[in-house]
């Protein structure tokens, strides 16, 4: 394994860090709520700075004008909705490794044995689930079908173009789920729009998305001892951890029960 042959792989990983501290960032100007922490990333502790003390969603976008995420204004209106706005940040980060092949070039030239084929399913599918994620809040938002397809990253692992472009049109819950036929997301989604219909939240549905994701995570995690593949997993886990306790930070601050707690937790 080369390193420095891997560094566009890590770098990626870091500007994953960025586009979530862009994201807590934004919220907070929405909720009005200051931001609890930020992720060492790749920005300047200065200009995070500067994007925490911006007044409103607008002037925050307006700093971001100077940076590479500056981009990510060519999909989304000036009344764009905050799930917009983050989808459209996934958009172009995932697009930038997915697109053009560019995780199986970095493996192939820095990474060994299975590598590539690892790393394309373990971004592959958290690219598939940002799509499903994008679709399932549109449909909730009434988002018009041509701009839920703007919003929607390249191909991913399981969904292809013609999955995605049926994805895209459904109008329901129910036309969605079953636009993922023929993948692993359709049974998960079925099994979780059971929960949907008595709690009439989205989160059934991205929480048994993330526990099928940790799950891939784990097993890929003990096919390879050695090479970028065993880096990238432990990196993935060790961020869900953080997220796991955050959430459960975030529950015990609002003064949830622990059984509320325990069903909104994201197992492995």
């Amino acid at each position: 394994m080369s390193p420095r042959k891997a560094k566009p792989l890590f770098a990626f990983m870091d500007s994953r860090y960025d586009i979530e501290n862009i994201k807590r960032i934004l919220a907070s100007k929405i909720t009005k709520e200051p931001v609890s922490y930020l992720l060492p990333s790749q920005m300047s502790q200065a200009f995070l700075q500067r994007l925490n003390e911006a007044e409103s969603v607008e002037e925050t976008l307006e700093l971001l004008k100077m940076t590479p995420y500056g981009k990510v204004l060519e999909y989304v209106s000036s009344d764009a909705s905050m799930s917009t706005i983050e989808r459209a940040l996934d958009k172009y980060l995932y697009e930038k490794l997915l697109s053009a092949g560019t995780i199986e070039s970095i493996a192939k030239k820095a990474g060994i044995m299975n590598d590539p084929v690892y790393l394309k399913e373990l971004f592959g599918i958290q690219a598939d689930i940002i799509n499903i994620k994008t679709v399932l809040r549109c449909i909730a938002e009434a988002i018009p079908e041509k701009d839920v397809k703007r919003l929607l990253v390249g191909k991913g692992f399981y969904l292809n173009e013609t999955m995605l472009e049926t994805l895209a049109e459904a109008s329901d819950l129910q036309s969605a789920i079953n636009a993922l036929q023929g993948t692993p997301y359709y049974a998960i989604m079925n099994d979780a729009l059971r929960a949907y219909q008595s709690e009439k939240s989205l989160y059934v549905f991205e929480k048994a998305l993330a526990e099928y994701y940790v799950g891939r995570i784990n097993s890929i995690s003990l096919k390879q001892p050695f090479g970028l593949t065993p880096l990238v997993c432990y990196l993935l886990l060790k961020e869900h951890e953080i997220k796991c306790i955050g959430m459960i930070l975030n529950c015990v601050k609002e003064g949830l029960p622990k059984e509320k707690i325990k069903e909104l937790f994201i197992g492995a």
